[in-house]
C-alpha cells in the first residue's frame, strides 16, 4: 500500500503551546505548508505575536489564550475552531 504524504493545504489546526518551542514549530510549519491555524498559549502575548509573525509572512494564523488544565478554556478553545 503506497502512503501519501500528509498535506495540510487548506486545512486547519489547533495548536496548543504555539507561543514557543515544539508547537510554535508546528504552527509555523503548517503554515508554510499552506494550513490555517489557531494557535493556542496560556502565554496569549507570546502567541499573539508569533502569530503576527505567520500572517507577515503570508500564512493564516491567529492566537487565543488557553490554559489546557480548564476545562472552559478548552471549551472555549473547541467553539473558537
Amino acid at each position: 500500500m503506497e502512503r501519501k504524504p500528509f498535506d495540510p493545504a487548506g486545512k486547519h489546526a489547533v495548536i496548543t503551546g504555539a507561543g514557543s518551542g515544539i508547537g510554535l514549530a508546528l504552527a509555523r510549519a503548517l503554515a508554510d505548508l499552506g494550513g490555517a491555524v489557531l494557535m493556542a498559549d496560556v502565554n496569549e502575548d507570546a502567541a499573539a505575536s508569533e502569530a503576527e509573525k505567520i500572517r507577515s509572512a503570508g500564512g493564516r494564523a491567529i492566537a487565543m489564550s488557553c490554559d489546557v488544565t480548564s476545562r472552559d478554556q478548552i471549551e472555549a478553545l473547541a467553539e473558537r475552531a
